[in-house]
């Protein structure tokens, strides 16, 4: 008898590094998630009286649509992706006899 394994799951990071090349368009989806998810915004700080501003509009975005999906469709709101790197968290093998 043989014991066999083979991954069954694997978790997975990422790490992207933006640049904000069109600010306006980055505020402007900013305040759509705003206004989408009024008590979100709420908790990331967007309040009285009610500014914009770059980090908060990303913040809700991701928020919103999660880090990778802003990332991997970041020139749609007016971000640029200079690096990116994934890693292994963790990996299960399952053992199954043969």
């Amino acid at each position: 008898m043989t014991v066999a394994s083979s991954p069954t799951s694997v978790t997975t990071t990422g790490t992207w590094h933006l640049t904000v090349d069109d600010p306006i368009l980055l505020t402007l989806h900013g305040w759509r998630a705003a206004r989408s998810a009024p008590g979100a915004a709420e908790l990331l700080g967007y309040g009285p009286p009610y500014r914009m501003s770059e980090s908060l509009a990303l913040a809700l975005l991701i928020d919103e649509l999660g880090a990778s999906a802003v990332a991997g469709n970041a020139c749609d709101y007016g971000l640029r992706v200079t690096c990116s790197s994934r890693g292994v968290k963790s990996a299960r093998r399952a053992r199954r006899r043969t």
